[in-house]
């Protein structure tokens, strides 16, 4: 059995109220502080995700 690392990019847009206007009652936190789940969620389904393979773990306890 082996391992297989990957590396994943998830990419598109969001949009946001001004976080820093005078009436804006949110978090004033921007979408790099945003949690992976909430990222997605406001992405609505509408990014691109790409994988990369970085590398194989061959288990070494595997019988043959």
């Amino acid at each position: 059995m082996s391992i297989k690392v990957y590396r994943i990019k998830i990419e598109g847009f969001v949009t946001h109220q001004d976080f820093y206007a005078r009436s804006y009652t949110g978090i004033r936190t921007t979408p790099a502080d945003w949690g992976a789940d909430t990222l997605i969620n406001e992405m609505a389904g509408d990014c691109n995700v790409t994988e990369t393979l970085v590398g194989t773990i061959e288990d070494e306890t595997e019988e043959e």
